[in-house]
């Protein structure tokens, strides 16, 4: 949501790149803006955060942590704009799982989750119109596992 956020408000930032380390802490730190390391953490214990802190800081940085809670603005921010709450729809890679094919109109759409009925419409209105008593002309739907299951 982070980088959503500042993509979308022209915040410039940039993922850090390498390796920061001292007395024995290795420490990669998520993105930098200016001299300060921005470090999205989920629920890693504080004396770990503490401790690559210091090295950061041994580095000459400025740390700043954000937790779920420092971040409700950018999630409040990103459903709104993006009209959604699910969130891994807005990676890069993202693919739904299985493909069906309507049976009323024969369109070819996508879910997240496997259906459980055999026969299948792509909207309220082609289940409206498939609903009439008339037999599916395709069939049984045959749905496409997109992740190789």
């Amino acid at each position: 949501m982070w980088v959503i956020h500042c993509i979308d408000n022209n915040i410039t930032f940039s993922r850090f790149d390498n390796l920061l380390e001292h007395d024995g802490v290795k420490y990669y730190p998520d993105f930098l803006i200016g001299n300060d390391i921005i470090e999205i953490k989920g629920y890693e214990k504080q004396d770990s955060v503490d401790k690559k802190t210091d090295v950061a800081k041994f580095h000459g940085y400025n740390v700043v942590i954000l937790r779920k809670d420092d971040l409700q603005v950018q999630f409040d921010w990103v459903t709104s704009h993006y009209n959604t709450t699910k969130y891994y729809t807005l990676y890069d890679n993202y693919k739904p799982s299985y493909t069906y094919n309507c049976a009323h109109c024969k369109t070819l759409f996508t879910r997240d989750k496997k259906l459980k009925t055999d026969i299948v419409y792509c909207s309220r209105k082609c289940a409206g119109h498939g609903h009439t008593g008339t037999p599916n002309p395709l069939g049984h739907n045959q749905y496409t596992n997109n992740m190789g299951d």
